[in-house]
């Protein structure tokens, strides 16, 4: 005999930050949070991301690209998922500023909210050459296997930033030709960041560093000194 499913299906609403489109959602299961867990205890980012990813392709009811999305649309989603599927508090210990000891502190998730402006995605090189950008992807992470060592994932901070900046490359626009980057070997793209003055790589640079990000802020007592801290926490692993 069969046994009954339980749990009706509840669907939420959000809107993507990046765009303003309205997309549903609903809780994580069981079966659902045992990857997440399992992908949290592995201490290996790629994992992580993989699961985070996975949940959203299933937990959302729209035929979204998970792929796609900015990394801050996919912070803020699995961040609502996560808030109604485990509870909308999480308890973080938070070191004070002042004497370095750790107060516990309960963070209300779904009051995170992407911070920083959308950017034009289009920089002016020269007056006749132009590139389009698109904000980084989870993708754009998976895909570039230098910008983690081999053997632990540990990010290796230069070259990741520079290959960060490769792959969120769209289009280059000349004065007769509009090049697809994707379609460019990895080489010919490092060839065409290097041949950039320092005016011309500030301006790419600056479109990664100054993307969107999933911010809570807040003030609290430390319990060991008394002193008022200010808090900014960034990015979903805080929250994973």
């Amino acid at each position: 005999m069969a046994l009954p499913r339980l749990n009706e299906t509840i669907w939420y609403d959000l809107k993507l930050p990046s765009t303003g489109e309205v997309i549903h959602y609903r809780p994580f299961l069981v079966k659902e949070q045992k990857i997440l867990l399992q992908a949290g205890e592995s201490n290996q980012p790629r994992q992580v991301i993989r699961a985070i990813s996975d949940t959203i392709k299933t937990c959302v009811q729209e035929d979204i690209d998970v792929s796609s999305l900015s990394s801050f649309d996919v912070d803020y989603i699995f961040a609502r998922i996560r808030a109604k599927s485990v509870g909308e508090t999480a308890e973080l210990m938070i070191k004070c500023s002042e004497c370095k000891e750790e107060t516990e502190m309960k963070v209300d998730i779904m009051q995170t909210k992407v911070v920083g402006d959308m950017k034009p995605r289009t920089i002016q090189l020269t007056p006749e050459i132009s590139v389009e950008m698109h904000y980084p992807t989870y993708s754009d992470l998976m895909a570039n296997t230098s910008i983690f060592d081999g053997g632990d994932d540990t990010p290796k901070t230069n070259e990741a930033s520079m290959n960060l900046i490769i792959s969120c490359m769209s289009t280059l626009f000349t004065e007769d030709e509009r090049i697809d980057m994707k379609n460019e070997s990895m080489q010919e793209r490092i060839t065409f960041l290097d041949s950039l003055n320092s005016e011309q790589f500030e301006k790419v640079a600056k479109f990664i560093g100054d993307i969107p990000k999933l911010t809570y802020e807040a003030n609290f007592t430390c319990e060991h000194c008394s002193h008022e801290n200010e808090l900014l926490l960034e990015g979903m692993d805080n929250f994973f």
